[in-house]
Order: C-alpha cells, then structure tokens, then sequence
C-alpha cells in the first residue's frame, strides 16, 4: 500500500490490512514522498497487488490534488526500477479518476512491467474505494475471477465504475506512441544533423576565406599595366 496522501488514505489502512488478511495476505505499507524515498522502502520485494491512495487527476498524484502532484510517469518508473510487481499483479488506484484509460496508457508506456490496472472513472469517497478494493480483491483471489469481471464487481459494490486495463489491450496504442516517439526522435536527430552540418560549412568557408586571405597576391595584378609611349617621326 502506497500512501501518498494522510488525508486521502485515512481510516483505509486497517481496513485494507484486515481485508488481506481474511484472504491470507499480508500488507507493507510504504509513504511515498519522492521516488528517490520510495525505492529503497521496497528493494528487494516482489507484490502481486500495489495499492495507491492519494489524491489525484489525470495529470498525477499527491496529497493535495491540483497542486504539487507527482506524475504518473514518477510512479511508473520507480515501480519499474525496484522491479517490485510481481508478472501479472495489479496496480490499484486507491484514488480519484485512477480508472482513466489516459493513466493507464500514462503509466504502462513508462514501465512494461506493470500488466494490470484498475481504478474508479470518476471522483468518490475514501470508504466506497476501501468497499471496492475489498470486492476486486475478493473476487480475483477466492472466487478466480477475471479482472474486467473483478471491476464490474467493484463497481456494483460502490456504485462508481471501475475500469480494469490490461497491457495486451493496450498493446496496440502503445505500440502507436512508441512509433511516434521514435519518429520524433528520429525527426529531432535529423534537425540537430543538420544544424550539425551547417555550423561544419560555415566553419569551413571561414576557414577557406582566412586561408585566402594569408596567400601572397600576385604582384602583377597589383600594378598597372603601362604602354610604352610612340617615339618620334621616323627615319624617312
């Protein structure tokens, strides 16, 4: 459970912690400050199901929405770093619009590690997230349910859809930004070759006009031409 939020996140913990323990798992509860204090409380684990709760939007996370929020690529990346998701688990948004397709496409692109997310579509209170995260959980663990069914189940319980991203879904639109991506790139090379180049050829003409400029000129060129002039009346 990641807490990035003390308001969003009050009063869920135990429920959380004896929700898992009912179903034979346990908890670890990690504070999320920063990513550089997020790595090291989870070093060397490996969880089938990471829980979120904070504030959040479609732009990131934090204890305040709207302000000072971490982004979702920050998460993504340190998930993937610490390598702490085990193949398969389920990233949990304990949190507000967490459920939106635009987060999931967000995080994934930045970490192939992380194969399922879910989370509610729109904003709801921190007791229907607890009720939900209980339902999905429940249903994926005791009742084998899939995680698309696992969500519709979650969304009845707290009557706020939840939605359930897997990466072979995505795998399409993914594939697409990383396509743009990489033709940026290849377009940003090409601008920085060329502007490579030309600074070479202007280095290059200046070196030719110095060198010129060094060469001795051509004594005749300097002076005049002068013709003789016509002598007198010749011998008749």
């Amino acid at each position: 459970m990641i807490i990035a939020s003390s308001s969003a996140c009050a009063g869920e913990r135990d429920l959380i912690r004896e929700v898992l323990r009912n179903l034979g798992i346990g908890l670890t509860v990690v504070e999320w400050l920063s990513p550089e204090d997020f790595k090291p409380q989870v070093a060397g684990r490996k969880y089938d199901f990471v829980y979120l709760g904070a504030h959040a939007d479609s732009y990131g996370f934090g204890e305040n929405s709207g302000s000072d929020l971490h982004s979702w690529e920050d998460l993504a990346l340190a998930i993937c770093e610490t390598d702490c998701m085990e193949p398969g688990g389920t990233l949990f948004m304990g949190c507000c619009r967490g459920g939106m397709k635009t987060v999931a496409i967000k995080i994934m692109q930045q970490c192939a590690k992380i194969d399922q997310i879910c989370g509610p579509f729109w904003t709801l209170k921190g007791n229907d997230i607890t009720k939900a995260f209980h339902i999905f959980v429940e249903a994926l663990v005791r009742q084998k349910s899939d995680p698309v069914t696992a969500a519709d189940k979650a969304s009845q319980a707290s009557n706020c859809k939840f939605l359930c991203y897997e990466r072979l879904d995505l795998a399409g639109e993914l594939e697409t930004l990383f396509r743009l991506e990489s033709m940026e790139w290849s377009i940003d090379s090409i601008r920085e070759g060329q502007n490579t180049l030309t600074k070479e050829v202007k280095g290059l003409r200046t070196a030719i006009e110095k060198l010129c400029e060094a060469l001795p000129k051509d004594a005749a060129s300097e002076e005049s031409t002068q013709v003789p002039e016509s002598g007198g009346a010749s011998d008749g």
